[in-house]
């Protein structure tokens, strides 16, 4: 990390007040949170993001396991049919 990029950081009054409280103990980033509507939407947001994107993901591997495990089941025998 850049100098410049930690003094762009801190110029940010949100951050600079998230770095006091941090400052002060240990926090939940609830806590942490709190003071920051902004804050609070933007991980509302975030987490509904990931969390629909990682559904997605889970659907798409069950899906290719799915598809893996029919390749290798043999196919069920034929029945003969009688005269």
């Amino acid at each position: 990390m850049q100098l410049d990029d930690t003094l762009i950081a801190l110029a940010d009054d949100t951050r600079r007040s998230i770095l006091r409280r941090l400052a002060s103990g240990e926090a939940r980033v609830t806590e942490v949170a709190e003071p920051f509507d902004k804050l609070t939407q933007w991980m509302q947001d975030t987490r509904q993001f990931w969390s629909s994107r990682l559904d997605l993901l889970e659907a798409a591997l069950r899906a290719d396991d799915a598809i893996e495990k029919a390749k290798k089941t043999p196919p069920p025998p034929k029945k003969r049919s009688r005269k």
